[in-house]
């Protein structure tokens, strides 16, 4: 019975507090607090199941992402770090209470942890559900009617203090006065009550689920572990035997390969000098930098896409690899796919380079040149895999998106940005001031460095952005900075804080 009625206060501290702090408040200093909140209420609810457990690995990460928010003001990576920071939680809590009984770092791992997530905690909802019922049965019955009546009484004496309240206003002034004073000084705007008691409601389902999925007993998982062992070693045979029953001739595979690599080395030999100056750094005469670079990049995608799944269909689905010939032709075949990816990338990244030394940095061109070396590492793992045989792919590839994402986040590259952009605009009289349209407060002192002849223009938008976005969960260490570097230049930033605006309360 206790442990429902934790079970029930603590998804409802946590949904107000996602409502509350992240939904209505902001993506700033409140969601480490959450994430503090989060672990606390896991700790309560199961201190338990958690004694003598250690921190895991993935503490790191869920830190490092969690530190983003109340540090830098990038909006678009803050929306992607608080999808990964969700992930990252679940992975971690699933750890912790060794839920995800499946090989780590396999494709069926990557989906329980999905379904963990986002299915689990809406199908528990309503065992969570059920067992308050079971609670409230045992309630003597007494209590339950003494309780019951009460909220009754409640709800029928709201209209008629209503009633009451405006009879009495009408017939004495000194009392409308002092309900007037309360009036003016407390205004509710059901609106805004609405909308938070919709939106706590719609979050405390999941938040219920979730706890509700963690109460599993741990011997009932231990117990459970052998059982999803023989599964997945069973899942694993089905697999092999669909794909040995369905794998293409070497003949017919080796065929269409042999015809796609001829097809790339003509495109290779038509387009030789279009190839060669990127690497050169000489631009084509018939195209712009911008022409240049946005085809390098679309000429990537797909080429890359499509040679991933012919390397993944050569080694599963392809006959021959089990005879010593045929395997080193098949993995001949892969080298070159894989070669020539790297080269399509790397072009495309040349073509980038440029255009960004002639036109300077933009958060465009910097994302887009992330996900090029993003792209180029995971090629050259993929190419790795094919000579060990105990490489685990996805380990190394989560790892490696890890990385680089995280580096993303704290190389503050909104400042790196404006910062060679000012260099740029004072050296070489380079136009660049339209590319701070898109950067975070975080670009402020440079662009002061940088005395723009449109300075007033951009300063005024930096101070209404300070000043729209500022409530205290939405603070970051990249706003404190930028409003006290515009307050050092004279000019003045409102610091009203709207917090109890979003509550309804003037």
């Amino acid at each position: 019975m206790y442990q429902e009625r934790m079970r029930l206060g603590a998804a409802l501290i946590l949904s107000f507090a996602l409502s509350e702090f992240i939904i209505f408040g902001g993506l700033g200093i409140a969601v480490p607090l959450v994430v503090g909140i989060f672990y606390t209420l896991v700790l309560i609810l199961d201190k338990d199941k958690l004694k003598g457990k250690r921190l895991t690995k993935w503490c790191i990460p869920v830190l490092l992402i969690t530190l983003c928010f109340p540090l830098f003001d990038n909006d678009t990576l803050k929306f992607f770090n608080l999808i990964l920071l969700f992930m990252l939680l679940i992975i971690h809590i699933s750890e912790l209470y060794n839920l995800n009984t499946y090989e780590p770092y396999t494709i069926q791992w990557l989906l329980n942890h999905c379904s963990l997530g986002i299915i689990k905690p809406f199908e528990c909802f309503g065992k969570a559900i059920q067992d308050v019922k079971v609670e409230n049965e045992q309630i003597p019955e007494s209590k339950g009617q003494f309780i019951k009546k009460i909220i009754i009484g409640v709800i029928i004496s709201i209209p008629i203090l209503l009633m009451a309240g405006f009879l009495l206003i009408s017939a004495d002034a000194a009392f409308q006065g002092v309900m007037n004073f309360f009036l003016d000084k407390i205004e509710i705007d059901l609106f805004y009550i609405v909308t938070r008691a919709t939106c706590i409601s719609l979050l405390f389902i999941p938040c219920i689920g979730f706890f509700k999925n963690l109460e599993e007993p741990i011997d009932q998982i231990e117990g459970q572990k052998d059982t999803c062992a023989d599964a997945y070693e069973d899942d694993e045979v089905k697999i092999q035997w669909k794909l040995s029953t369905k794998k293409v001739d070497f003949t017919i595979g080796m065929t269409v390969c042999t015809l796609l690599i001829g097809l790339y080395l003509v495109y290779c030999m038509a387009q030789l000098s279009y190839f060669v100056s990127a690497f050169r750094g000489i631009l084509p005469s018939d195209f712009t930098y911008s022409e240049y670079a946005r085809r390098g990049f679309f000429e990537m995608l797909p080429i890359t896409l499509l040679n991933i799944g012919i390397v993944a269909g050569l080694n599963l689905v392809v006959q021959g690899k089990e005879e010593k010939k045929k395997a080193k032709w098949l993995k001949g075949y892969s080298v070159f796919f894989i070669g020539f990816t790297i080269f399509i990338i790397s072009t495309a990244f040349a073509k980038m380079i440029m255009y960004m030394s002639e036109y300077g940095l933009t958060i465009k061109r910097v994302y887009v040149t992330w996900f090029l070396i993003l792209s180029l590492l995971s090629i050259v793992l993929i190419g790795i895999s094919l000579f060990k045989s105990h490489f685990r792919i996805i380990k190394k590839l989560m790892i490696t998106f890890m990385v680089l994402y995280i580096g993303l986040n704290y190389c503050n590259v909104d400042y790196l940005i404006a910062k060679y952009n000012g260099y740029l605009y004072e050296t070489q009289q380079v136009e660049v001031e339209r590319s701070f349209d898109d950067l975070s407060l975080s670009s402020v002192g440079p662009f002061i460095e940088m005395k723009s002849k449109h300075y007033n223009d951009y300063i005024e938008s930096y101070i209404w952005e300070i000043e729209y976005k500022n409530q205290w969960e939405s603070w970051n260490l990249a706003k404190y900075r930028a409003s006290q570097l515009i307050q050092q230049e004279g000019h003045t930033v409102i610091k009203e804080d709207k917090s109890m605006d979003r509550l309804g309360i003037d």
